[in-house]
């Protein structure tokens, strides 16, 4: 057991008096703090008025201030003797680390009967959300949470921009709603310069201690647009503000899918500009929609496959398509799916990616009905771009498009030899067949130029594959129209060359019938007066 209280209070009065300039202070629990009278003067008017009244034989009552507390006030002025405000926010931060708030507010009730103003502003500086200086509202002096809200290190800033009224108002807004309460509505509303409210201007300039006051306030719209129609999410994944984009996508009511001015959503921003990081966090975040479509029904896939330039694009590529509820098949506006888009930009990579990928649909038809195969054969795409797409497990090479074309139509119609070859490579004996048929030279050819440049085209793939040239000698005919049947024609070259007579795969567009045409007038004109005219194959 220690010494009586009584006992004890003798012992500190007696050391006190032996050191110079000393003074004792009593806890409203009886417990005696011995603290340096001339610094306890400096920090506290309060107390260096109870020195001077000081007989040296009793101690300072201090009749509101718990033990606890005060041995905490005694330690600050003890510690800083000399009064200085970087010191007194460096050691706030260190001692009050761990404290809780309950005891935070009994010291700053102290600090304000003591009138102890550094010691106030350094407890203030500390960070704080909204909802943490709302509940010290509850437990502190009017006057005590007057200073706090008036000193904390988001209003402190504010003000050091408001540089016109407009602003100002919007200050005494938001320390009225600190002080009383309320709903922060009317906050996001107010602008605050440059077309934009104090959330944007928080996240422009980083910052980051204002964004977290307001983002915390009731009632606050973390999703408010500006002129352009971008939330603050919008300008911090532009802006590749990381820590913003953090602290919004944690804050209260926020909607990760909200579309700017152009339907975009963040996602789409983020992955138009390529910046990765975002990308990463707001597919992590609750709720995103990967599959969002902005005004031109583009989703984020089909923009980062349109962006795809570089490492960083084709690491946001890899999140995307890693993403559970990715559509990979999805259309924008054009009737595109973003194979359809790899395949028209030509990107081998990005193509790989896509085709990995379990859910895609190499057929996937889009304008025209043209799989990505038309699309490679159309815009007369790279080989490997071919090679690519022929190797994917489920090509239909034979597939046609609204005018009953097949890719080898285009790719001989753009009369790339090299793809040709590899069309024909992929094609069935069948179709192999039809081919050698229908392209007989011709006298006329020399005559078209179109004509002619279509069978050099057909003979440098044919050349390519090692194919022997045609056997069977079909006579030219007339230019009247000559229609026979041609399962009884066909069987006759299938006992001939071992082939079984050929399906209706690359019929004259536009044409089912089954029969073959090798001269006549056209049905339908494409332009070309000797290519479907003379030698049309329609099975």
């Amino acid at each position: 057991m220690g010494p009586h209280p009584t006992i004890r209070s003798l012992i500190v009065i007696v050391l006190a008096a032996t050191i110079s300039r000393a003074a004792v202070l009593r806890s409203s629990d009886t417990v005696d703090h011995i603290v340096d009278g001339a610094a306890a003067g400096d920090h506290s008017p309060t107390i260096k008025e109870l020195i001077a009244d000081f007989d040296g034989e009793h101690p300072i009552r201090l009749h509101s201030i718990a033990n606890a507390t005060l041995e905490q006030i005694v330690a600050f002025i003890n510690e800083n003797a000399v009064p200085d405000a970087k010191r007194a926010v460096e050691w706030v931060r260190t001692k009050l680390r761990s404290m809780d708030l309950a005891a935070q507010c009994d010291l700053v009730a102290a600090a304000s009967y003591l009138r102890m103003d550094l010691f106030l502003m350094a407890i203030a500086s500390r960070k704080r959300t909204w909802s943490s200086i709302s509940v010290m509202g509850e437990r502190l002096p009017a006057d005590a949470y007057r200073f706090m809200v008036y000193n904390v290190p988001g209003m402190t800033i504010l003000e050091r921009f408001a540089d016109t009224e407009d602003k100002k108002t919007v200050i005494k807004l938001i320390r009225a709603l600190l002080l009383r309460g309320g709903n922060a509505t009317l906050v996001s509303n107010a602008r605050w310069g440059d077309a934009r409210n104090v959330v944007h201007w928080a996240v422009v300039n980083r910052e980051k201690v204002v964004l977290r006051l307001l983002l915390d306030a009731p009632g606050i719209n973390v999703n408010e647009p500006d002129d352009e129609g971008g939330t603050p999410l919008h300008v911090a994944v532009q802006l590749r503000y990381e820590d913003e984009v953090r602290l919004l996508l944690d804050a209260p009511g926020i909607n990760v899918n909200e579309p700017d001015g152009r339907g975009r959503t963040p996602l789409h921003v983020a992955v138009l500009l390529g910046h990765d990081k975002e990308v990463r966090l707001l597919l992590k975040s609750s709720g995103v929609n990967v599959n969002a479509r902005d005004d031109f029904l583009k989703t984020p896939l089909h923009v980062a496959v349109f962006q795809a330039i570089g490492e960083v694009h084709g690491q946001t590529m890899k999140r995307l398509l890693k993403h559970p509820d990715v559509d990979v098949n999805t259309y924008d506006h054009d009737m595109k799916t973003p194979l359809h888009e790899a395949v028209f930009l030509g990107n081998p990579a990005i193509l790989r990616l896509l085709l990995k990928h379990p859910k895609i649909n190499v057929n996937v038809r889009g304008h025209n009905d043209k799989t990505p195969l038309h699309w490679a054969a159309f815009y007369a795409q790279k080989p490997v771009v071919f090679e690519l797409l022929l190797n994917t497990t489920g090509i239909d090479v034979y597939a046609k498009d609204d005018g009953q074309w097949t890719a080898l139509h285009w790719a001989m119609r753009r009369g790339d030899a090299h793809v040709v070859s590899l069309l024909m490579k992929h094609a069935s004996p069948t179709m192999r067949l039809s081919f050698m048929r229908r392209f007989e030279p011709s006298p006329e050819d020399s005559k078209n130029s179109f004509s002619g440049s279509l069978r050099r085209t057909f003979e440098s793939a044919r050349r390519k594959l090692g194919f022997p040239a045609r056997s069977v000698s079909w006579p030219l005919a007339s230019r009247r129209t000559q229609r026979f049947n041609s399962s009884t024609d066909l069987s006759r070259s299938s006992r001939r060359t071992g082939v079984s007579a050929p399906q209706n795969v690359f019929a004259r567009p536009g044409d089912n019938s089954t029969s073959i045409v090798l001269s006549g007038a056209p049905t339908r004109s494409f332009g070309w007066p000797s290519l479907w005219n003379r030698f049309t194959c329609k099975f």
